[in-house]
């Protein structure tokens, strides 16, 4: 497959590219014009004005049917070699860490990327990061930015064995169904955390409070969406916004509960996947800090993909009293 995907990139650079072939300058529109699956029709029925014209027009020269073929082909190569049906897995020695776990008992080794392969999924991103800073001796990987279908950042890293082994310890999922400390005061559509002095909106979006749970099918939203939606939510009368990264990362749990890292019974019906907060990740501004209560654990998340929405409010006056 390798030769392959080589191969064809030689071919098609060799053979496509219309800045390296002098014959087709007196054209360029014709080569251009080209879309993959929405072919512009003037570059069939444009008008034979030149010698040069004529020969391209001809049977004995139907470069246009050649070009096309090519770039179909282009198409079918650049999906077989950035999307590989899959990825098997090397690293699984290299310890997975995220930023809250990053110590000085940690080196960094080497800034690693997906680079061509794209990964669909976080599972994927994870295999290819782990398995590259396997290949280089790393005992650990620093996940820190994953963007669906196009790339995943992390660092390669050197611990020591003893945090190694404090680690896979201490990280240690029990999966039961033992109840997490209730340190919330819980109503029918909020949640008071008193340690933090924030009230959180008890449904994530799309859902409805019913009978001390939540009903209907959370929904997700892109980042935007997701900051507006908050901006607008009149719940209670009270003012709404996206939670900090430090908020959300608080009302994760240690025990899994129903499936998740969070108080289920505070929280019913929330999704094993990422929830938005508001803050940047290194200030980059397509890229968002989240938080993944199937793992407890937060990285980077572009802007532009889909994640669940649970809001936060400063205004706890009225639930405190209650």
């Amino acid at each position: 497959m390798t030769f392959f995907c080589l191969w064809g990139g030689f071919f098609l650079h060799k053979y496509v590219n219309p800045a390296d072939q002098s014959d087709f300058t007196t054209r360029p529109q014709a080569v251009y014009s080209i879309q993959i699956g929405a072919i512009q029709e003037d570059w069939f029925e444009k008008p034979i004005t030149t010698t040069h014209d004529r020969q391209w027009m001809t049977p004995e020269y139907p470069m246009r049917y050649v070009a096309l073929s090519l770039l179909i082909l282009a198409n079918i190569l650049t999906t077989a070699c950035t999307n590989p049906k899959q990825i098997t897995p090397t690293g699984g020695n290299v310890l997975l860490l995220f930023a809250r776990d990053v110590t000085d008992e940690c080196e960094p080794m080497a800034d690693l990327t997906t680079g061509s392969l794209r990964p669909r999924n976080f599972q994927e991103a994870q295999n290819i990061l782990r398995n590259a800073a396997a290949d280089m001796g790393a005992n650990a990987l620093l996940f820190e930015v994953f963007v669906p279908g196009q790339e995943g950042t992390g660092k390669a890293l050197r611990c020591s064995p003893e945090y190694v082994a404090g680690y896979e310890r201490e990280r240690t999922i029990q999966d039961d169904n033992q109840a997490p400390i209730n340190r919330y005061e819980v109503q029918a559509e909020t949640v008071l955390d008193p340690s933090e002095r924030i009230l959180w909106q008890r449904c994530s979006y799309g859902q409805y409070a019913d009978q001390n749970q939540c009903r209907g099918a959370s929904a997700p939203y892109n980042w935007r969406s997701a900051l507006n939606y908050c901006k607008t939510l009149t719940l209670q009368d009270k003012r709404w916004r996206l939670p900090t990264v430090d908020e959300l990362r608080s009302i994760t749990e240690r025990v899994r509960n129903s499936g998740i890292l969070i108080n289920s019974t505070a929280f019913p019906g929330t999704r094993a996947s990422v929830y938005w907060t508001s803050t940047l990740y290194e200030e980059k501004n397509n890229v968002i800090w989240v938080v993944d209560f199937e793992n407890g654990q937060s990285f980077g998340y572009g802007n532009q993909n889909m994640g669940y929405v649970r809001c936060v409010s400063d205004d706890t006056q009225s639930a405190e009293e209650e």
